[in-house]
Parts: C-alpha cells; sequence; structure tokens
C-alpha cells in the first residue's frame, strides 16, 4: 500500500512540476508579446530619424553643390548621381551577402557524396 501512495505522490509531483512548466512559459509569452510593440515602435522610429538626417544631409549638400556651380540642375544631377552610386553599390553588397549565405561549396560537397537511391537501382538491376 505505501508503494501506491509513494506511486501517486510521485505522479501528483511530476504533474505539479509540468503545470509550474507550462505557467512559466504562459507567462514568459505574455511578457515577450508585450515588449514586442514597443520594440517594432523603436525600430521604426529609428529608420525614420536616419532617413531624415540622410535627407536633411543631402539638401545641404546640394544647396552647397548649387551654390558652387551656379545651377539647380547640375547640384540635383549629383545629388542623384550620389544616390544612384550609393545604391548600386548596395545591391553589389546584398548580391556578395546572398552568396555567401548560399553555402554553395557546403552544397556542391554534400551533392558528390550523396549517391541517388534510384541510381542504384539502376546499376543492380543491370547487372
Amino acid at each position: 500500500m505505501k508503494l501506491f501512495e509513494n506511486i501517486e505522490g510521485f505522479a501528483s509531483d511530476c504533474l505539479s512540476l509540468i503545470k509550474t512548466i507550462v505557467s512559466i512559459f504562459k507567462l514568459e509569452a505574455k511578457l515577450a508579446r508585450l515588449s514586442v510593440f514597443p520594440l517594432l515602435l523603436n525600430f521604426c522610429m529609428l529608420f525614420i530619424i536616419a532617413i531624415t538626417i540622410w535627407l536633411s544631409s543631402l539638401f545641404i549638400l546640394g544647396y552647397y553643390v548649387a551654390l558652387a556651380f551656379n545651377s539647380i540642375i547640375i547640384a540635383a544631377a549629383i545629388i542623384l548621381l550620389i544616390n544612384l552610386l550609393i545604391l548600386i553599390s548596395l545591391i553589389q553588397y546584398l548580391k556578395f551577402n546572398l552568396r555567401n549565405l548560399s553555402f554553395v561549396k557546403t552544397r556542391a560537397y554534400f551533392s558528390k557524396k550523396e549517391e541517388k537511391p534510384y541510381e542504384q537501382l539502376e546499376e543492380s538491376t543491370n547487372s
């Protein structure tokens, strides 16, 4: 009889431990959900400030270029050219990062090592 009481106590302790772990996970999920919105809001605000700083610096640069060349069209063309060069360099950098992310050498290594099962079946049926 004592054995059954011990087993019952052990099972109830395990169940209470599982309930406690589940409640901890639920509380952590609620806490994470509460902190995601401020994080996204902060990220968006930082993005807006970065765009504002970029735009302001381009206006100031355009103003000084317009003063130097006495032409607004040349200043706008130079600012556009600067932005296009930065865009092209960022696209090239993105391509470089995507190529590094694709693990070309790793896939090539494993594709050489891996033999397809249907090729093994064809070889065995031809023999």
